[in-house]
């Protein structure tokens, strides 16, 4: 029964990261085709402190991913030190791989979907690389059991069967 628990989380976890890729594939598709055809007006103007933005916010952003998962993947370990490795529940593991990439994913979309605005508004075309690096990003988080099993093995030191 333990190994349900994980792999329900990943086959939401896939739907979900699959449905935000769509989501930022969609929007980008409709901003180029808008942009191209010279729709809305852009206000040049804002470009360059857009671009800043988004430069600012995936930093930050990144910094946070970065942060939050080392902070849970401390907090695993030490369970694991305390209880064996074999004694963390699975479950947890499962709970935090879930927060993890949640997180990764909504900050790598939310990124995503800035640089889009950011084109439609001010027509800077160069927006779009970040827009397609978050793209592949989001692919790269794509839960899968071999990234389960490898933040398993960061946490316990074993992988999961």
């Amino acid at each position: 029964m333990a190994h349900l628990e994980p792999d329900r989380v990943l086959r939401t976890l896939r739907l979900i990261v699959a449905a935000m890729i769509l989501g930022v594939a969609g929007f980008a598709a409709v901003v180029v085709v808008l942009v191209s055809r010279g729709f809305p007006p852009h206000a040049a103007g804002l470009g360059r402190l857009l671009l800043l933005a988004l430069g600012v916010l995936a930093v930050a952003e990144a910094q946070t991913y970065a942060t939050v998962r080392a902070l849970i993947v401390r907090r695993l370990r030490r369970a694991a030190e305390e209880r064996g490795p074999d004694h963390v529940p699975v479950e947890d593991l499962a709970g935090s791989f879930n927060t993890i990439t949640l997180l990764g994913a909504a900050l790598v979309e939310g990124a995503s979907l800035f640089a889009l605005v950011t084109v439609l508004v001010t027509g800077q075309w160069v927006a779009l690389a970040a827009a397609a690096v978050g793209l592949l990003l989001l692919l790269w988080l794509l839960p899968t059991h071999g990234r389960f099993s490898a933040f398993v093995a960061q946490v316990t030191g074993s992988g999961y069967r």
